[in-house]
C-alpha cells in the first residue's frame, strides 16, 4: 500500500483545548516538522491528544460520522426507502455497482480515510514505546495504549469486514495490509486468518492494559479531563466486547464464543458502571441512541447536520426515508400485536411518511446521547449469546431479556435456526443507521437480502466485497 503510505499517512496533532468539544480542526504535520511532533510527546496530554486524534478521525463524515454508518452501508442493507429521484449514488450502492465514479470515489474515501486513522494511531503507539513513563500519571501510559491497541484492531476489523471475504466464502487469498509500524514502506497483504489472528493478537494485548480502568470503580468526576467519558471511550468493557464480535465473525466454535462471552457478561454484572439493559423503554424518547447500554461510541460533532440531511422533516430526494409498510414488516408489528418501543419513538410522521428521528439532536435530548454514534452495544452481545448458547431455552434467556427492555412480551422459539433468523430480524431492529445490519448478512452469507429484489445468490462474493481503490490496486503489495 505504497500510495497510501505517501499521501495519507500523516501523523495528526490534535490541540486538546477543542478535543473535548468534538471539534475536528486536527491538521496533518509531516515529517519535516518533527520538532513540533517532538513537542507534543513531551508531556502526558501530548500523548492523550494523539489519541483523540485518532478518535477524531475516525469519527469524520466519510468514516463512522456519516458512510460508514447512516449512509452507504445501511443503503447496502436496504434500511431505507429511496425516494423519487434520489440521488445516483444512492441507487448505485442500493444496486451493489461499485464501479461507478461516485462509488469509487467513496470507496476510495473510507479506504484512505481507515489507514489514516492507523497510521496515526501506529504513530502513537511507536511514541509510546519510546516514552518516558515518569510523565505519566497513576497507570495513564497503559491506559492510553490499551486504547490504542484496540482502536488499531477494530479499524482493521472493519477493513476486512469491507474488502475482505466473508468466513464462507474465503479462499485463503490475500484481502488487506494489517498495519503495525508508521512509515512509507509497504505492508504485505493478509489473508482473512492471518487478519483475524492480528486483530486477536491486538486485542489480547490490550485487554491486561486495561486492569487498572477507572471504569472497574464507582466513578466520579476525574481531575483529569482527558478520563471523561469512560464509559463510551474504548474500554475494559468495550475491548472485550469486540472480542466477542471478531469470535463470531471468525467462525470461531459456538462454545468458544458462548464460553467467552457470557464469562464476559457474568463478571460485568457485578460492577457498578456495567451498562445494563434499559428498564425504563420509555426514556428512549430522551434517549433515542439508548446511550446507556453503549458500550463504546464515538462523539461526531456536527451529527445533527448529517441526521438533518438524510432525515429531514420534509420530503426531499435526498432522503433515506422508509414506509410505514416496511417499518411494520422490519418490527413485526402484525405479528406481535404490539408496538416495540424502537418503532414507537425513534420514528415520527412527517407529511404522512414516517421519519427517523434517532440522529436528531433535540432539545428534549437527554445530554448523554448528544452527538454519540453507536459502535458497540450491549445489546449485541446479548444477540452473540444468544446465538452461541448451547440451547434454545439459554438462548431465549437472552432474547427475551432484550424484548423486555423494548416493551415486548417474551417469543417462543423452538429450534436454533429459528433462533439465528430472528436475531437476523433483531439486527435490522436494534442497530439501523449504525452501520452493522450490512455485515450480518455478509458474515450470515445470505443469498437474498431483505427487501432486495435484486437476485444476488451467482454474486456473493461481489455483492459483499468492496473492491480495492484504484490506487491501491496499481501501488497495494500482495
Amino acid at each position: 500500500m505504497k500510495k497510501i503510505m505517501k499521501t495519507a499517512y500523516l501523523f495528526v496533532l490534535i490541540l486538546g483545548a477543542f478535543m473535548f468539544t468534538g471539534c475536528e480542526d486536527w491538521f496533518d504535520v509531516s515529517s519535516d516538522i518533527d520538532a513540533k511532533e517532538d513537542d507534543l510527546y513531551k508531556t502526558e496530554n501530548g500523548y492523550f491528544d494523539a489519541l483523540i486524534g485518532v478518535y477524531a478521525k475516525m469519527a469524520g463524515t466519510s468514516l463512522y460520522g456519516d458512510q460508514m454508518t447512516i449512509s452507504t452501508m445501511d443503503l447496502l442493507a436496504y434500511s431505507y426507502v429511496l425516494r423519487d429521484g434520489a440521488p445516483e449514488i444512492y441507487t448505485s450502492f442500493a444496486n451493489f455497482d461499485y464501479k461507478t465514479a461516485d462509488t469509487e470515489k467513496v470507496i476510495a474515501s473510507i479506504w484512505e480515510g481507515m489507514y489514516n486513522a492507523i497510521a496515526n494511531d501506529n504513530k502513537l503507539l511507536e511514541r509510546l514505546e519510546n516514552a518516558d513513563r515518569k510523565i505519566f500519571d497513576d497507570d495513564n501510559y497503559d491506559l492510553i495504549k490499551g486504547e490504542a491497541l484496540a482502536l488499531r484492531a477494530y479499524l482493521h476489523f472493519d477493513l476486512l469486514r469491507m474488502f475482505g471475504p466473508s468466513k464462507a466464502l474465503d479462499k485463503g487469498e490475500k484481502c488487506i495490509p494489517y498495519v503495525t509500524t508508521f512509515g512509507q514502506g509497504n505492508t504485505a497483504y493478509s489473508t482473512f486468518d492471518q487478519v483475524i489472528e492480528k486483530v486477536l493478537a491486538d486485542i489480547d494485548a490490550a485487554i491486561p492494559l486495561f486492569d487498572k480502568d477507572p471504569i472497574w470503580t464507582p466513578m466520579e468526576t476525574p481531575s483529569n479531563v482527558y478520563l471523561v467519558n469512560r464509559k463510551v471511550r474504548m474500554n475494559a468493557f468495550s475491548v472485550r466486547a469486540l472480542r466477542a464480535r471478531v469470535m463470531l465473525y471468525a467462525g470461531k466454535t459456538d462454545s468458544e464464543v458462548y464460553d467467552f462471552v457470557s464469562e464476559l457478561m457474568d463478571t460485568l454484572q457485578t460492577n457498578i458502571n456495567y451498562p445494563r439493559l434499559t428498564t425504563s423503554p420509555q426514556d428512549i424518547d430522551k434517549d433515542k441512541i439508548i446511550s446507556g447500554e453503549l458500550l463504546f461510541g464515538l462523539y461526531v460533532d456536527k451529527l445533527s447536520n448529517v441526521a438533518s440531511g438524510y432525515f429531514p422533516s420534509v420530503t426531499t430526494s435526498k432522503e433515506l426515508g422508509s414506509t410505514k409498510e416496511k417499518l411494520d414488516v422490519i418490527f413485526e408489528a402484525d405479528k406481535y400485536k404490539m408496538s416495540d418501543v424502537r418503532y414507537e419513538l425513534l420514528f415520527v410522521t412527517e407529511e404522512g411518511l414516517p421519519r427517523m428521528r434517532k440522529f436528531r439532536q433535540e432539545q428534549t435530548d437527554n445530554q448523554r446521547s448528544r452527538n454519540q454514534m453507536p459502535m458497540l452495544r450491549l445489546s449485541e452481545m446479548y444477540y452473540i449469546a444468544a446465538e452461541t448458547a448451547p440451547d434454545v431455552e439459554t438462548a431465549l434467556v437472552y432474547i427475551n431479556a432484550i424484548r423486555t427492555a423494548r416493551s415486548l412480551l417474551g417469543v417462543e422459539l423452538n429450534t436454533k435456526e429459528e433462533v439465528i433468523s430472528y436475531l437476523d430480524t433483531e439486527y435490522r431492529r436494534e442497530m439501523l443507521a449504525e452501520g452493522q445490519i450490512f455485515y450480518r448478512y455478509k458474515y450470515r452469507n445470505l443469498e437474498n437480502i431483505p427487501d432486495c429484489e435484486i437476485k444476488i445468490a451467482d454474486k456473493l462474493s461481489e455483492v459483499y466485497r468492496f473492491p480495492l481503490p484504484q490506487q491501491e490496486q496499481e501501488w497495494g503489495q500482495k
